[in-house]
């Protein structure tokens, strides 16, 4: 990434280059001959000159891309997706890549001033004066994913790259020619405004509570058998179907309280009220063929 930053920078002045011979000749031709009211001819020198410019800015074109050819990882975008680090780990990895960053523009990008300057570039990134760390964490999201900067937790499913074979010599040249500090270990919080969490909605089979839905679809038929009297109309046994989980209906004694308070709003009838309460429970438990008067109910 870092590199194709540096590649583009490169192809920028380049192109500034290459330029160059063709605008000193518009120059030239406007201070000198414009007071005349000449101008400039596509043909003969200029024509040249432009044909020579334009075949300098393929050849740049063509190198550029045979080198962004060169610069592709190889890891597969499914599998920089999945790649995730613990919270110390991602912690060093993010102070690591800060300190990359800043050695990188400061020497390779902002001296030179092809594409722009450091005031414009931070402007254009959404991020403090030179917040290195915010920037690290924006090219890891780039490079990986958005849930990147998420830290890997002791219960997820992960796997560890390990190094079959053992080679201390290059080790031990790193260890010599190291410049170690002792930041390394510095507490940072890793915010993350979005993360690539799937979490699946429950969902309920809706014809669970459709009344009117056969339950046992591949049922087979019984086998015909001889009738004694085939001139009588057959006589079906009605079934109905129940539902797997019943619906949550009121008692009627309830519904009919509700409907005379619709009717009657000026002088509903309390529903929370003691006696009202008694008479509907006392309906419930009563057998509707026992009952002979509403004063036995209230006396019970």
């Amino acid at each position: 990434m870092l590199e194709r930053e540096e590649l583009e920078a490169w192809k920028h002045h380049m192109s500034r280059q290459i330029d160059l011979p063709k605008e000193h000749f518009n120059s030239f031709i406007i201070k000198c001959f414009e007071p005349f009211s000449a101008q400039i001819d596509t043909v003969g020198v200029y024509n040249k000159l432009y044909v020579e410019t334009m075949n300098y800015h393929k050849d740049l074109a063509f190198k550029v891309q045979n080198r962004e050819k060169k610069l592709n990882t190889g890891i597969n975008p499914m599998t920089q997706r999945k790649i995730k680090l613990q919270e110390r780990q991602l912690k060093l990895t993010i102070l690591h890549a800060a300190k990359m960053l800043q050695d990188f523009y400061l020497k390779k990008i902002f001296p030179s001033k092809a594409l722009f300057s450091e005031l414009d570039f931070w402007e254009d990134e959404q991020l403090k004066f030179r917040d290195w760390r915010g920037l690290a964490c924006k090219k890891l999201k780039v490079l990986f994913s958005e849930g990147f900067l998420i830290p890997l937790e002791g219960t997820d499913t992960h796997f560890k790259l390990e190094v079959h074979h053992l080679h201390l010599g290059r080790y031990v040249e790193m260890v010599k020619t190291g410049d170690f500090h002792d930041d390394l270990d510095i507490v940072t919080e890793v915010h993350s405004t979005s993360g690539d969490v799937a979490v699946k909605r429950p969902s309920a089979d809706l014809d669970i509570f459709n009344p009117s839905r056969v339950i046992h679809a591949t049922a087979a038929f019984a086998t015909r058998r001889p009738r004694s009297w085939p001139w009588k109309q057959d006589r079906k046994a009605a079934t109905f179907d129940k539902l797997q989980i019943p619906l949550p209906i009121q008692h009627p004694a309830s519904i009919a309280i509700s409907i005379y308070n619709r009717e009657h709003d000026q002088n509903p009838i309390n529903y929370d009220d003691y006696y009202c309460q008694r008479i509907i429970r006392a309906t419930k438990e009563q057998p509707v063929s026992s009952i002979v008067s509403l004063e036995e109910i209230i006396t019970d």
